[in-house]
């Protein structure tokens, strides 16, 4: 008995689509199987417009010294953004993705995080100091 060939193929084709099915579940990462790394702080900057505080910058480096993150702070010491070390300037934004702005100077970075005008600049400061200069100068001028 010979069957038909339209039989022949529509036994093919349930085959081909009911055979295999694969299934594959991703979780988040935990910390055992990522990779965690420290990047100590290693210089800072107060970023002074028309003579008052609006932020500072944080340098990290990396011990191998081939990686470089400029954390980007408002005045009330809250980070905001980050400058990588090829110069792309992120704005964090909360509950969304960090928003790529530009690439530049880590002063034009900054300015465009911390929606500043041209006429800023930058102060280094020591690290241990930088915290206190941004709050104390902050809140001399907001009363």
């Amino acid at each position: 008995m010979q069957l038909p060939k339209n039989s022949i193929l529509v036994a093919l084709a349930s085959t081909a689509l009911f055979s295999c099915t694969t299934t594959t579940t991703n979780g988040p990462v935990s910390a055992p199987s990522a990779a965690l790394s420290h990047l100590p702080a290693v210089r800072g900057w107060l970023v002074v417009e028309r003579g008052q505080p609006a932020g500072s910058i944080v340098s990290y480096r990396s011990e191998s010294e081939s990686s470089i993150l400029y954390a980007v702070r408002n005045r009330w010491n809250q980070d905001i953004g980050k400058i990588d070390s090829v110069g792309r300037a992120w704005r964090h934004t909360p509950h969304e993705e960090d928003q790529l702005l530009r690439t530049g100077t880590v002063l034009d970075g900054a300015k465009l995080i911390l929606g500043l005008s041209q006429n800023s600049e930058l102060e280094e400061k020591p690290l241990e100091a930088l915290q206190s200069a941004v709050t104390r100068r902050s809140a001399s001028s907001d009363g």
